[in-house]
């Protein structure tokens, strides 16, 4: 740890030479991994310290204000655990999440991944670490990016826009609305707005 705290401390002294008020530290990532060692979440395999906690005290001793980094809607682990969890397609299939390859790594927000996992690993690093900012990364855009070519078909989708809308999900997607009817154009409105509704539902409050 001396070692790596020595290395710490020259890149927050870097940093401050360079005139930075503020840097961010990786503390989750969007394969649902911690870099450090987390209750919570999976911790990254290949790293054994508590990398966020090395940093942070480094960029402290140097007066720096510190941004944690959290990844969103992406984990590779959660969806074997949790299928219903993941976003779904009509045929059944899981895509992958952001820029991941991986299939089956695209959480739903409809889900309860926000409540059950997320807000709590959240709740654990604000009381581990002292930070001055979040930047919580793949979030609204993920939250809204299905409806515009293929609306989400998970259970929870389908039970809560159902409860919602008394609608049924779309099954054509947005690029064939010019062959819809007008029900099923009222449809894809009200899952759309269903959808973005859905932001403001998970969004952390408090804190």
């Amino acid at each position: 740890r001396r070692v790596l705290f020595r290395s710490a401390r020259d890149q927050a002294k870097m940093f401050k030479d360079a005139g930075a008020q503020a840097v961010e530290v990786f503390i989750y990532d969007h394969h649902g991994q911690a870099m450090f060692p987390s209750k919570i979440a999976v911790q990254h395999p290949n790293l054994k310290i508590d990398y966020p906690g090395i940093m942070i005290e480094a960029l402290q001793a140097e007066n720096l204000k510190i941004i944690g980094y959290l990844n969103v809607y992406t984990s590779i682990h959660l969806g074997r655990k949790h299928p219903d969890w993941l976003v779904t397609h009509a045929d059944g299939s899981n895509p992958g999440g952001a820029w991941l390859s991986y299939p089956g790594s695209w959480l739903c927000a409809s889900s309860p991944y926000m409540d059950e996992h997320f807000l709590p690993l959240l709740a654990e690093v604000l009381e581990r670490y002292p930070l001055d900012a979040l930047w919580l990364d793949a979030f609204c855009w993920m939250v809204i990016t299905p409806w515009p070519t293929e609306p989400c078909q998970c259970q929870h989708c389908q039970r809560g826009f159902k409860q919602a809308t008394g609608y049924s999900l779309p099954k054509k997607t947005l690029w064939n609305l010019e062959t819809c009817s007008d029900d099923e154009r009222k449809q894809w409105f009200a899952w759309k707005t269903f959808r973005l509704g859905m932001v403001a539902r998970s969004t952390p409050r408090g804190g």
